[in-house]
């Protein structure tokens, strides 16, 4: 499969998503989200300022500018990386690499074609995930791709439909970290299954697969920390392509793959252990009193089972920005009081030991993540539009997934059930195969398609863990936002369900055909 990666229908597919992504977020006109208070976290370690702070909450803004004191052109681009520091607290994320080759490259051609040095267009942003969004779109598609020419148009069809939404692309037209983990949860999921698929077809580690393995340990880095919460999903998937790398690659590639996987693990725990102290407290504030305590009954006996001074109880369902009474989040007295007693781990163990609030979230959470478009930003440029105004166009599948309830808890559940009992079923023939039919390792490693049920246990774990870290890491605060990688797991479920069908439709007509037969000539 090496000579697809440089093929012309490969090409031509990856410059036509991209095509179509550019054209569905600025035609007619310029689409993005608006900002929900989370983007000076980006702006102000980039030196980046709103032209339009005060409508920053209720419109799209698709320019910025620059902070460049510097004359000379190299000086500039020095003063471009040099970070500054927020609220005196560092902060870090890979979505500000991506800034900054944007906001370079955006200097650059300010240069080239004499404009303002200091001016900063989003499209130098959007681009680059935009580019890598594509790449991966093609890679999945490859991963399902068939000999049958009716088939791969359907699988396009259906890959189009879902992930070339608005609901999802459109945060490529922001500064939200769910931009960066859209792109990068694309790539890696898609290059495990396209190198299992590689496999399957009973081909070697080749050079392209070591790339493409290499690429998905540099982006699960840069997926697990784009948002914080990512980091345990990331860490997992970090493992799983530890584990394939053991098994199918030989010699000095497995021993290169395997240093980057450990690498890539090593920096987003590194990563976790360094989480601003301001960040933490505001999500453990968010997780108590927008979250434990936001619809329970008893919410003293709640905070004393949290270790937390019954006084706060007048905090009940606030978020950290809306301190009330005397006191205050900032204060050192707050601080002691709370911010030292409260941990995720304790709130995690409250969820367990009570498992009706533990249904109740989860519930909540299935409800909210119907929408994979928030609808509670705006999406539009101020020009000849209202606050807060949403666009959907070309929202296809964000609205009838929100007009069915996909993720309604029956679903869900049946979702669950079938994903484990394949994952099950498969690791019990694998098991069986091992012990019985004494096979040769390669030989299991191909026959049995174990590479394909681990990342298919990988996405199930992943989807699990990502419908419950919202609510238990920061509280129903943003919940909508907060369950966009759920949602993406979700779907990228569901597309491998559909096109597993698709691929296997001949199996099922004649097997359906038989059976009727069979029932027929009986009678």
């Amino acid at each position: 499969m090496d000579k697809d990666l440089g093929s012309l229908k490969s090409i031509i597919l990856i410059i036509a998503v991209t095509i179509i992504c550019l054209l569905i977020l600025n035609i007619p006109e310029k689409t993005g989200i608006a900002d929900n208070g989370d983007f000076a976290r980006v702006l102000e370690p980039t030196s980046l300022t709103s032209i339009n702070p005060n409508n920053a909450k209720y419109f799209y803004q698709s320019e910025y500018i620059m902070d460049i004191t510097n004359n000379t052109f190299f000086e500039a681009l020095i003063e471009i990386w040099q970070e500054n520091i927020y609220q005196n607290i560092d902060y870090s994320s890979s979505q500000l690499f991506f800034i900054n080759i944007a906001k370079t490259s955006n200097y650059i051609f300010n240069i080239i074609f004499d404009l303002d040095p200091t001016h900063f267009s989003m499209f130098f942003l959007d681009i680059q995930y935009i580019l890598i969004f594509a790449f991966a779109f093609w890679l999945l598609y490859k991963s399902f791709r068939t000999g049958n020419l009716i088939k791969n148009i359907l699988i396009l069809i259906v890959l189009s439909f879902v992930f070339l939404d608005l609901g999802y692309i459109i945060y490529f037209n922001s500064m939200y970290g769910e931009a960066l983990q859209y792109c990068s949860f694309m790539l890696i999921t898609s290059i495990l299954l396209y190198t299992v698929q590689c496999f399957k077809q009973g081909e070697r580690l080749t050079s392209s697969n070591f790339i493409l393995l290499a690429v998905f340990f540099i982006f699960t880095f840069i997926f697990a920390t784009a948002k914080t919460a990512n980091i345990p999903i990331g860490i997992i998937f970090a493992i799983t392509g530890i584990i394939i790398t053991i098994l199918t690659a030989k010699n000095i590639s497995k021993v290169l793959l395997i240093i980057l996987g450990c690498a890539s693990i090593t920096l987003s725990v590194t990563q976790l252990m360094h989480i601003p102290a301001w960040m933490t407290n505001i999500a453990n504030y968010n997780t108590v009193f927008y979250g434990v305590l936001k619809g329970s009954n008893e919410p003293k006996n709640d905070l004393a089972e949290l270790n937390i001074n019954g006084r706060y109880v007048t905090y009940t369902n606030t978020i950290a920005y809306n301190p009330l009474n005397k006191y205050s989040i900032y204060t050192n007295d707050y601080s002691e009081s709370v911010y030292k007693d409260i941990a995720n781990i304790n709130t995690a163990k409250y969820y367990l030991t009570h498992p009706k609030r533990l249904i109740e979230k989860i519930n909540i959470s299935l409800n909210e993540a119907k929408h994979i478009q928030l609808t509670y930003l705006g999406n539009y440029e101020e020009f000849n539009h209202n606050q807060g105004d949403v666009n959907n166009n070309l929202s296809l599948w964000s609205n009838l997934r929100s007009s069915i309830n996909i993720t309604a808890p029956g679903l869900f559940i049946l979702i669950c059930i079938l994903a484990a009992c394949y994952i099950i079923i498969n690791l019990i023939k694998y098991i069986k195969r091992i012990f019985k039919d004494n096979l040769p390792h390669e030989i299991l490693l191909y026959d049995m398609s174990i590479l394909n049920t681990l990342i298919y246990l990988t996405l199930f774990i992943s989807m699990l863990l990502s419908l419950v870290i919202p609510f238990m890491a920061n509280g129903e605060a943003d919940l909508q936002k907060h369950l966009f990688l759920f949602n993406n797991i979700y779907d990228i479920i569901l597309i491998i369900i559909i096109c597993t069908f698709i691929i296997n439709i001949d199996i099922y007509y004649s097997y359906i055909k038989e059976k009727i037969i069979k029932i027929i000539s009986s009678h």
